[in-house]
């Protein structure tokens, strides 16, 4: 699988979205050192440079605070790659 993401990742996306700044570095030297290609996902709605947390050390909402947050970020998303066609 990593050698065929590696593939696709140079010729096939045009952008790939990171949770956090060790899957943004990992995707950066698989975009061939193109950081132009990758984004955090947090980049979109809550600010650039923020990591989405991992739901297990956020206590009894953990799970929730994570879904809203990739939620939000994913319809900002959506609508900066597609404006006008997100539909809530």
């Amino acid at each position: 699988v990593g050698d065929r993401m590696v593939e696709l990742t140079a010729t096939e996306f045009d952008l790939l979205v990171a949770m956090d700044s060790d899957n943004y570095g990992d995707l950066v030297t698989l975009a061939g050192g193109d950081d132009g290609k990758v984004r955090l996902l947090r980049d979109y709605a809550d600010g650039e440079g923020l990591p989405v947390p991992d739901p297990y050390y956020g206590g009894d909402d953990g799970f929730e605070e994570v879904l809203d947050i990739v939620e939000r970020n994913c319809a900002a998303l959506l609508e900066e790659v597609s404006p006008g066609r997100v539909q809530e």
